[in-house]
Order: C-alpha cells, then sequence, then structure tokens
C-alpha cells in the first residue's frame, strides 16, 4: 500500500490519502466534517467507502482522498478513486458510481471556495482528467469548476429539490403549493382513509429495514424489467447489480442514530401499501427508491407516501432532495430547480484527448436529437396536414 502523501497550500495542509488502513484512522474526523458541512449522502463515509469497497474497488478504482486542514482541524476533504484507462489516469468521485451528486465535502462558512481551490489544485496533481456526475448548480465543486477556464465537457441534466422556509416548514411549504394540487393531495388521502387506518411507519429494527430495502428493491426490479411497461429510464444496470444490493443492505443493518439510510412504510389496516427509502444527512433528505403495491394505484399511496417523507424531512430541520431528473411529480411538488451537469475536465494536458472525444461523443447525441425533433415537427406541421387535405379531398370527390 502506498503511504498517504503531504504536501502544504496557501493557509491549508493537504493530505492525499491512498491506503485503506488510513481510511480507518480518520474515520471520526470524516463523521465530525460531515455534521460541519451542508452535504448530501454522495459524500458520507458508509456511502463512499462501502460503495467502493462493494462495487467500483473490484473495477480497479483505487483510493485517493485529498483531506484539508487548517491548523490541525479538518476543514474539506474530497473522496475521490483513481484508476488507470489506456493511456489516462482518471478521477472520479469515490463511490458506487450510480446517480449521485458530485461534490466536495467542506465545512459551511465564509471561505468554503478557499478550501475547494485547495482541494481543487491537490487533485489536479493525481490524474490526466477528472469525471464529474450531476455537479449541482452553486455547490461548491460547481463553483470551482464554473471558474475553470481549461477544456472540459458539460453534459446537462435538470434536478428539483425543496427548501422549507418560516417556522412551521412543512406548513409553510403546503401553503405555496397550487390550490389545485393541495386538494388533490387531501382528495388521495381521504380515498385511502375509507378504506382502513393509514399510518406512516419508519423501520428502526435493523433487520426489520434490510429486509423491506431487499423487497422494495426486488418489486422495483421486477417493475422496471416488465417488458410490458415500456420505461423510460435512463439506465438501470446498476440497480440490477449484486454490489448494490449488498450496500443497501450494509447500510440498513446500521445500528446507529446517525445511519445515512432510513426506510418507511405507508401501512393501510397494518399492510404494507408503498414503501421507500431515503438518503440522510443533517442538512439533506434524499428521495431515493420507493414501490407501492399496484393494487391500490387508482389510489396514489405513491404520492401520499412522498408527502409524509416531505413533512418527516421538514420537521428533522433539513431540505428535501427529488435527486436528478425532472419527473412530472417532482416539478409539481418541488419549490427549487437547478442544472446538474456531468463533467469531463482535463487536469493535464495529455488528458485533452480523453475529454475532446467525449465532447464528439456529446455533439452527436445532440444533433441526433435534434434531427429527431426536426422530423417531429416535420411530420406534425407538414405531413400531417397535406396528408389531411389529400383525405378530405378524396373523400369530397367520392361523396360527389
Amino acid at each position: 500500500m502506498m503511504p498517504a502523501l503531504a504536501s502544504v497550500e496557501v493557509g491549508f495542509e493537504i493530505e492525499v490519502v491512498t491506503a485503506e488502513a488510513r481510511v480507518e484512522e480518520i474515520r471520526g474526523e470524516w463523521d465530525a466534517l460531515v455534521a460541519r458541512a451542508a452535504c448530501r449522502a454522495s459524500e458520507v463515509y458508509d456511502w463512499a467507502i462501502g460503495g467502493w469497497r462493494l462495487m467500483t474497488a473490484a473495477q480497479g478504482r483505487r483510493l485517493s482522498l485529498i483531506l484539508a486542514r487548517r491548523c490541525g482541524r479538518l476543514v474539506g476533504m474530497w473522496p475521490l478513486s483513481c484508476t488507470e484507462e489506456r493511456f489516462w489516469r482518471v478521477l472520479r468521485p469515490l463511490g458506487p458510481e450510480t446517480v449521485e451528486f458530485s461534490d466536495m465535502l467542506v465545512e459551511t462558512g465564509d471561505d468554503e471556495d478557499a478550501v475547494g481551490r485547495a482541494l481543487w489544485r491537490a487533485a489536479a496533481g493525481l490524474g490526466d482528467v477528472a469525471i464529474l456526475p450531476h455537479v449541482r448548480e452553486g455547490c461548491v465543486l460547481g463553483r470551482i469548476v464554473a471558474q475553470l477556464g481549461g477544456l472540459a465537457t458539460r453534459d446537462v441534466m435538470p434536478t428539483r429539490w425543496i427548501e422549507f422556509a418560516g417556522s412551521d416548514r412543512f406548513s409553510s411549504f403546503l401553503a405555496d403549493v397550487s390550490p389545485e394540487n393541495r386538494v388533490t393531495e387531501r382528495r388521495m388521502r381521504r380515498g385511502l382513509h375509507r378504506l382502513g387506518r393509514l399510518e406512516l411507519v419508519e423501520l428502526d429494527d435493523p433487520d426489520e429495514r434490510a429486509a423491506a430495502v431487499d423487497r422494495i428493491l426486488a418489486l422495483k426490479l421486477a417493475w422496471l424489467l416488465d417488458p410490458a411497461l415500456n420505461h423510460q429510464w435512463q439506465d438501470t444496470t446498476w440497480i440490477q447489480t449484486d454490489g448494490y444490493r449488498a450496500l443497501l443492505l450494509q447500510l440498513a443493518r446500521l445500528d446507529r442514530a446517525d445511519a445515512p439510510l432510513r426506510v418507511h412504510e405507508l401501512r393501510l389496516d397494518g399492510a404494507m401499501i408503498a414503501a421507500g427509502f431515503c438518503l440522510v444527512t443533517p442538512a439533506w433528505t434524499q428521495f431515493n427508491l420507493t414501490y407501492y403495491d399496484p393494487a391500490f394505484r387508482r389510489k396514489s399511496p405513491g404520492i401520499v407516501l412522498l408527502l409524509d417523507l416531505i413533512r418527516v424531512a421538514a420537521e428533522a430541520g433539513g431540505n428535501f432532495d427529488f435527486s436528478i431528473g425532472d419527473r412530472d411529480y417532482k416539478a409539481i411538488w418541488s419549490n427549487r430547480s437547478c442544472d446538474a451537469a456531468t463533467y469531463h475536465v482535463v487536469l493535464r494536458s495529455r488528458g485533452a484527448a480523453l475529454v475532446a472525444a467525449e465532447w464528439l461523443r456529446l455533439a452527436r447525441l445532440r444533433g441526433r436529437s435534434r434531427y429527431r425533433q426536426l422530423r417531429a415537427w416535420g411530420i406534425e406541421r407538414g405531413a400531417k396536414p397535406v396528408l389531411a387535405r389529400l383525405g378530405a379531398k378524396r373523400r369530397h370527390s367520392s361523396d360527389t
């Protein structure tokens, strides 16, 4: 194992941790920094290290944890992995590499960007290219990347969340929702109440929680893989892996108050009709995976569960994140949105060829998308009206 590397930035002591034994030594500092930072679960030890051990270490990903201290106190950290890919050394956020946000773990304060720049300069010496999925606008990493003048690609997806305000956070949120949607939510809830006793239950027992996660994942997989449903998900391969299942079960079995995975069931007369789990930090509850019983589809138990999870997040003091994507229900219930961009960034000149190849790939995809849009517009505005007029003329001729 390689030893940790140390250097000095202006105002910061930088350490690059590459040995797994050293990771266990800094575990306490890592957890304490999470409590002082407005981070999501992707920067939490259990998610990043657990995902690496169970999913990506087998792909050759090596640890490259960058730590920034000021006067001995850990104020910033960037958990990364490093791998050799053909001619390039590539950096990625450490973890399972599913659909999580990328960011730096930085103590909240006025000098967040200064810490971020120190972490970035340290990372720039470790690889040729950085691949950074789903970097939200306005986060520390997003601000740092936006300031770069070098070669980078940017592939954007929308993301939505709820930012709570006021003393009664959930009531204030509902007051800002459109009256039509408030009426719809009350109607759905009344419809379920008429069928029996409705309750939201958080699972506290680790074994019960793990069994529920396994059940939700199996049901969701069956739903996703049903050819009759024609799902339009971007990529579900990681959901189907044994490593992802093992990671979720490992998180579910953590018997700690600060465990990052929480499981809730919506029960009707004691029977589960909808269930879901979220990834939780002090600052954020991140919507992850849910399932509802298709027998209750007309009663919308998934939306009722979602509103209950939003209420739980408001009462816990954090904000609620709908995760990546912009499906209709997210647009209805969110009050904030921004872009989350996937970047390929050149760190050294030799990485320019890899980033240029990614730029060409994205250009081809965008070209195909524009072609499909233009073709659909031509059919809708050109071919269909012409065919309709020809059909009308033929009918008129046959009538006369």
